[in-house]
């Protein structure tokens, strides 16, 4: 499997064909193919419904979003977190969708979506149920943070950005998450962070300083952002859902799509 695919976890649900929906478009944008997974027993507590049935379905919604897209079918068996994982070493993005806070028992993001997303090696988009279908364009925002996964989410912003012509709006908190002003934020941007900056200058870039901690000033994002990109931890520990405190609290929160990037992430 080559890096020019995004790949899809699917299970039927309202949630997973929300995020095929945007994958295939996505996919279609770039001229990549969109893989579909479908990692038996992907609901904890439910019977696994019919591979067939589910990928089926998933195939329909892709081919409404984006006609032409190409998609490949892939059914698995074994953990779905290994499973998708394991499909993300190769792939560009791998996509996951979220039935929202609420529905817990089904819900993707409180187990599999937040375990692939601290264990996976490339960035893992979270899509919430909330979504509107056609909002893919529009500014990509992105939360500014020194250190690896910052660099590589600043990274990740800018490429998508590049791609599409869209601007990107930086969000630099100016509050540490326990209320202390941030003495960093003082000064301007790490020179790590503005010479990530120097690589797409023909990238619109818009630096937003506010007086809040970062999730609450990264929950601000304007309606006009079409995606929200963090940075987040990698853990080899199999089990591991620690992807830091302000992606851990804006997923359950977010309106729009949420890029996590890993440290480990290419």
């Amino acid at each position: 499997m080559s890096q020019d695919n995004v790949v899809v976890g699917v299970d039927g649900g309202a949630g997973a064909l929300r995020a095929v929906r945007w994958a295939a478009r996505e996919c279609a944008a770039d001229a990549e193919t969109l893989v579909l997974v479908h990692a038996l027993g992907y609901r904890a507590g439910t019977e696994p419904r019919d591979t067939e049935e589910v990928l089926s379905a998933a195939v329909t919604a892709a081919r409404t979003s984006a006609a032409g897209v190409k998609i490949r079918r892939r059914p698995e068996r074994g953990n779905p977190v290994a499973v998708l994982a394991a499909a993300g070493d190769s792939a560009r993005l791998i996509v996951l969708g979220s039935n929202g806070a609420t529905d817990v028992a089904a819900s993707m993001l409180g187990s599999v979506g937040h375990r692939v997303a601290a264990h996976a090696r490339c960035p893992v988009v979270i899509v919430p149920l909330s979504a509107e279908p056609a909002c893919d364009r529009g500014a990509v925002v992105v939360g500014l943070a020194p250190g690896r996964a910052g660099r590589a989410a600043l990274r990740f912003a800018l490429a998508h950005a590049a791609r599409r012509g869209d601007p990107v709006e930086g969000v630099w908190a100016m509050q540490n998450a326990d209320g202390a002003r941030s003495t960093a934020s003082r000064a301007v941007l790490p020179p790590e962070l503005r010479s990530i900056l120097a690589e797409q200058p023909q990238v619109p870039f818009r630096l937003r300083r506010i007086d809040a901690d970062p999730a609450a000033a990264l929950t601000t994002t304007g309606s006009d952002a079409a995606l929200l990109v963090l940075g987040c931890h990698h853990s080899d520990e199999p089990w591991s859902t620690r992807l830091g405190p302000v992606p851990t609290a804006l997923l359950s929160r977010a309106a729009l799509p949420v890029v996590l990037v890993g440290c480990a992430a290419r």
